[in-house]
């Protein structure tokens, strides 16, 4: 216990409680009654050793400022949470046919594109490096687009990528991407893991919005998007989805351009879907879901 906080727990004693305490064990010698007097004087003593000791501990406690998130308004983050996610020094991304094969790469130590991942990390940052070594050891799983149950189809087209992994993207994140085909329109499909960070602020988020507002306050959300030429609207929506659960989405209107953004937080993941705004309805998200691969 340090000298400071010794004092000042000192100086938070009642002093008509320490008068009280005086006057009581002058009186307690006067009458000389020993056995009475000991037990006395050991209360007395005790009590006010109590309560110097909670003076201590709680007068530092009330000044202590509180190290967790700062709620806004609506409960969201305030100032004070932002996580900063430096840009590593060099970019690369790889192409994938599967989803086995983008899974056999970031999971199985057997693959051949296991070990080309691992050997081009280097200059790839830390966080990229996290999020290899999360998903050798089982930390966290890839996940795939599913409508009713079934993995969507990828789209098969030539010169174009069905699976794409970056090693830094949005938010300075990795970000695996799914270039899907649903009835004839394409549906991309991008998901980040932020559980790789390990932060305890991010656990009060319940929505992209608020996760956004703590790793990239700047871009754009409904805060702010009147500020840029591209977006048209940019908004909240409650959305339920193929497994029952409601989340809060943040949707991204653009002019000139009929997809939409549909941002999810899941399970610790930001779930990105761009398409039609025709495609993307509330019928389509009863439906849609993701789902781990073994």
């Amino acid at each position: 216990m340090k000298k400071k906080e010794w004092n000042e727990g000192l100086n938070h004693i009642d002093p008509d409680l320490v008068e009280k305490y005086v006057l009581q064990k002058e009186r307690l010698r006067e009458k000389n009654k020993k056995p009475k007097s000991a037990w006395l004087r050991f209360g007395a003593i005790a009590a006010c050793f109590v309560l110097v000791l909670s003076a201590v501990i709680i007068v530092p406690l009330l000044r202590e400022d509180d190290p967790g998130v700062i709620p806004g308004p609506g409960g969201i983050p305030g100032p004070g949470v932002e996580i900063i996610l430096p840009s590593p020094p060099e970019y690369s991304s790889y192409d994938y046919e599967s989803y086995n094969d983008i899974h056999a790469a970031l999971t199985n130590p057997l693959a051949p594109q296991f070990e080309q991942l691992r050997t081009e990390q280097k200059n790839c940052g830390e966080l990229y490096q996290q999020t290899l070594s999360d998903f050798a050891s089982g930390e966290i799983k890839v996940a795939v687009p599913q409508i009713g149950g079934k993995n969507i189809d990828l789209r098969n087209q030539e010169g174009f990528s069905n699976v794409t992994w970056f090693t830094n993207e949005l938010y300075n994140l990795p970000w695996l991407w799914y270039h899907c085909l649903i009835n004839e329109q394409d549906l991309t499909v991008s998901i980040a893991y932020l559980s790789v960070l390990d932060r305890t602020e991010l656990n009060s988020a319940t929505s992209y919005y608020q996760v956004l507002k703590m790793i990239s306050p700047n871009s754009p959300s409904p805060d702010n998007y009147k500020k840029s030429a591209s977006y048209k609207n940019i908004y909240e929506k409650e959305i339920t989805l193929g497994n029952g659960e409601t989340v809060t989405a943040m949707i991204s209107e653009l002019k000139n351009d009929s997809r939409i953004y549909v941002c999810l937080y899941l399970d610790g993941m930001l779930v990105t879907l761009r398409g039609d705004e025709a495609l993307l309805t509330e019928a389509f998200f009863r439906t849609f879901n993701m789902a781990y691969m073994k």
